[in-house]
């Protein structure tokens, strides 16, 4: 019996699973040609893009150094991406390859995606197919683009090689700088003064080799800075101009850092107290060459003070005039401002001169009796109004004063014993250092003992070892200033009296003479040859490290009997560099002058119009109170507290 076996239950799930699988199978199909699709749509599309960019890149040049690039060498990596007056918004104010470092583009056209562009200098090796990036300028750039869509599971890459249109023999690297820097200071405030230095490290990318066969040879950094002109009282200012100020090269030589060092000249300072020091953004190089180990010139930028390859930002350099001593009080210390105007006359005893003071014998020297040797034989008058010596003496002889003093005016009228035409004179300066004496001192004589050998009398300052050297030609005096015939005496000291007087004001010595005279009163009544005055600065002598500062001073004489000095005068004795007497009140830098006293030729103290402080004093230096310890700056119009620290 035939019949038909029907689709069972089990049939129909079997039948329908795999219909299912393969509708799938279809679909995944179509969904990965169709991603594949989309890819190769948007890749197509990011290529377009990126040739764009690339089109866009070889339409640039290849630096913008590149005509110069020999002495400014090409721009370094770390300079890479667009310049201060460029946009990389737009695209058009980009003038060379590497300002497109570090770009992100955007395109309506090439919607969903952005474009980011790198640039690095590489090197080729063709014998082994190698691509290698360079942190040294070469001749080939290459620029990485990578192109970003939501769609695309990694972003689209390529690269494109540019190069310099030269061969890269053509193209040594040069050095250039890396660091500019200020070493062994504080950060912060720094107050420098004549005699100062400070030092500079320039660092650079390779080792720098110095050639300085030249006998000038001369390598620096521009300083900017104050110059002054001028006298105190008449200072000028203006700004330095280059080569005026600089920091020259110490060492480094085949080393990646150069050390620079600037001394502090006298005539170099701020004009106020908000100019500060800078400097100028090149190397300068004279007689010389500073190559790398290829024999290749350096690149002279330095960075900016402001750079972040510069730590100049984080000094305030401020350059001072040389430390004074100046009585300034304040108005707590009124009494004492009051009693330095009073001080006038100092009395000079004879009798406490002839029983207290050191005396020297060449370089025999002693501070008190028992004296010896011709020291022993001065004497005094008989009213005990002079002190003199009898002998004709050789070496220099006299007296030397207790007490030091940087400013002062000292007078007397001088005399000599019958026949004799030598040297009588007053001591401006004592120094006794490691048992040897020296000594400035202003002379006279009439027709003996001339430093400058003519047979006239002499006027004139002289200076070295006391003793071995005074006065006498032959042992090698110094003397200053050139006698007239209206100072010249032919003859000898009988019956004449010359006044003369000698003025220190710290390193500034100055003197006059009088034309001499039959008597005392004469002498005293007479004026001062005003073409007589001799000015000389201490620090222009030999041993001027010996005569800094407060020192003795006294009395001297050689190879004249009977020298005598009558109606001595001496004023001052303030100890200050400008011999002024100050006044201010406030506190810190919030201060005023209220009143100003300066001394005169004859040492009195004399009130001066407050605005006429910056022509006295000039332009901002230290100054120390030696009675009270206080210091303060005067600046160009104030005179304020020294500060513990500014801004």
């Amino acid at each position: 019996m035939n019949y038909s076996r029907g689709f069972t239950y089990l049939d129909t799930i079997f039948g329908l699973t795999a219909l299912l699988l393969l509708i799938g199978f279809i679909y995944g199909s179509i969904q990965i040609v169709r991603d594949r699709t989309v890819t190769n749509q948007l890749t197509t599309i990011a290529d377009a893009f990126s040739n764009e960019l690339l089109n866009e890149l070889s339409l640039r040049i290849y630096d913008e150094n590149i005509e110069n690039f020999r002495t400014l060498g090409l721009t370094i990596k770390n300079d890479f991406g667009a310049d201060e007056a460029e946009s990389q918004a737009d695209l058009s104010s980009l003038d060379d390859i590497d300002d497109f470092h570090g770009i992100s583009v955007t395109n309506p056209v090439y919607s969903g995606m952005t474009a980011t562009i790198e640039l690095d200098y590489v090197e080729v090796d063709t014998m082994n197919s190698t691509v290698t990036t360079s942190i040294s300028p070469t001749t080939l750039k290459r620029a990485q683009i990578e192109i970003a869509h939501a769609r695309l599971r990694n972003p689209y890459r390529t690269s494109q090689i540019f190069g310099a249109n030269m061969l890269p023999e053509e193209l040594i690297n040069p050095p250039y700088v890396t660091k500019m820097l200020l070493v062994d200071e504080t950060p912060g405030l720094n107050i420098i003064m004549p005699g100062d230095a400070l030092s500079f490290k320039v660092a650079f990318n390779e080792n720098v080799f110095v050639t300085d066969a030249e006998a000038d040879f001369s390598l620096y950094i521009n300083l900017n800075f104050g110059i002054l002109t001028g006298d105190i009282g008449t200072y000028q200012n203006r700004a330095s101009l280059p080569g005026e100020v600089k920091a020259n090269y110490v060492s480094g030589d085949g080393t990646d850092t150069l050390l620079f060092r600037y001394e502090v000249e006298e005539n170099h300072a701020s004009t106020d107290i908000d100019q500060f020091l800078v400097y100028t953004n090149e190397l300068t190089i004279q007689n010389g060459r500073l190559v790398n180990s290829e024999d290749k010139e350096m690149i002279n930028s330095l960075p900016g003070p402001d750079s972040e390859d510069s730590n100049f930002d984080q000094y305030s350099i401020i350059g001072l005039l040389e430390p004074i001593e100046s009585y300034i009080y304040t108005a707590a210390e009124l009494d004492s401002f009051n009693q330095q105007n009073a001080q006038q006359f100092i009395e000079q005893s004879m009798l406490t001169i002839f029983n207290t003071w050191a005396r020297f014998d060449g370089q025999n020297y002693s501070d008190s009796a028992p004296f010896s040797g011709n020291s022993a034989s001065w004497r005094m008058n008989a009213d005990q109004t002079a002190v003199f010596m009898p002998l004709n003496v050789d070496p220099a002889n006299g007296f030397v004063s207790p007490d030091a003093l940087e400013n002062y005016t000292l007078e007397a009228t001088l005399a000599g014993g019958p026949g004799d035409n030598d040297t009588i004179g007053l001591i401006a300066i004592f120094s006794r250092v490691d048992n040897t004496s020296y000594n400035v001192a202003v002379i006279r004589s009439m027709n003996g003992s001339t430093p400058n050998g003519d047979d006239k009398g002499v006027f004139g300052i002289v200076s070295g070892e006391a003793g071995d050297h005074t006065i006498d030609y032959n042992h090698n005096s110094r003397v200053v200033g050139i006698p007239s015939p209206i100072i010249s005496q032919d003859g000898v000291w009988t019956n004449r009296y010359v006044r003369i007087k000698v003025q220190r004001n710290g390193s500034i010595i100055r003197a006059w003479t009088k034309p001499s005279q039959a008597s005392r009163a004469s002498a005293l009544d007479e004026d001062y040859i005003e073409e007589s005055l001799i000015e000389i600065d201490i620090d222009d002598l030999d041993y001027s490290q010996h005569f800094q500062g407060p020192q003795k001073y006294g009395y001297i004489t050689f190879s004249q009997p009977n020298s005598t000095w009558y109606d001595v005068e001496l004023r001052g004795g303030a100890g200050s560099r400008l011999d002024v007497n100050i006044l201010v009140s406030g506190t810190g830098s919030e201060t005023s002058v209220d009143e100003f006293y300066r001394a005169n030729d004859d040492g009195n103290y004399i009130q001066q119009d407050v605005s006429t402080l910056q022509s006295v004093l000039g332009y901002p230096r230290q100054a120390t109170n030696p009675s009270t310890g206080n210091v303060f700056v005067v600046t160009s119009n104030n005179v304020i507290f020294y500060p513990g620290d500014w801004p």
